[in-house]
């Protein structure tokens, strides 16, 4: 079997600095690889040239990543910010609050706004990636799956702040329901259905997070 074909260092760090930024912006495995398919028709990184990930990295910035060393901008501070009008401003303004509650860039959550009207999957189609354009109902659509995502997260901080609080990790979740096995483990951080299960285990246990680490006099 020959050998993998010797990555270039400049490509490599080309690469490392694409999935830098898309982490900057909060950006999902999912939604980065929306984006990819978007800007350079590619969706693992791996496949990302010198120029392909270049444009990646030019849009990437465009709407709010920012250079190693240079401070990183809030939501809604950078050009990525939509317009609103007033027959879809308060659906906008609700999901600038969700992603603000999540510390997202507006980036987020125009990739859950293609996939959730559908057009990314279209050739030549934006998906009404520009908010502006995006009616009523898409934007309803984009509120419930950040919705979703905002439920995700917060069962896993719950999860995260209750096994601290005994000493645990994640490592340690698969004791606490074992009729879940194998493949079931696979990103389980994103199923909310184990999430559940595992808080679930979590509170039978009747362990208060807060009163860890007080101790009576």
């Amino acid at each position: 079997m020959p050998a993998p074909a010797k990555i270039p260092p400049a490509l490599a760090a080309r690469r490392r600095a694409v999935h830098a930024a898309a982490r900057q912006l909060g950006l999902d495995d999912d939604a980065r690889r929306d984006m990819l398919e978007h800007v350079a028709g590619v969706r693992p990184t791996s496949s990302l040239t010198m120029g392909t990930a270049q444009a990646v990295l030019d849009h990437l910035r465009k709407v709010g990543a920012v250079r190693p060393g240079k401070p990183a901008r809030n939501v809604g501070e950078h050009p990525g910010t939509p317009r609103t009008t007033g027959r879809t401003g308060a659906l906008v303004s609700k999901i600038e609050a969700q992603l603000a509650d999540m510390g997202l860039a507006w980036e987020y959550a125009r990739q859950i706004l293609r996939r959730v009207s559908g057009g990314w999957k279209q050739e030549g189609q934006l998906g009404k990636e520009a908010f502006e354009f995006a009616t009523p109902d898409d934007l309803k659509k984009a509120v419930a799956a950040l919705a979703y995502e905002q439920e995700k997260r917060a069962l896993l901080d719950d999860i995260d702040e209750r096994l601290a609080a005994t000493g645990r990790t994640r490592t340690d979740v698969a004791a606490l329901v074992p009729e879940i096995t194998g493949r079931g483990w696979i990103g389980w951080e994103r199923k909310p259905d184990v999430l559940r299960r595992v808080l679930a285990a979590l509170l039978r246990e009747n362990i208060d997070p807060a009163a860890m680490g007080h101790t009576h006099d």
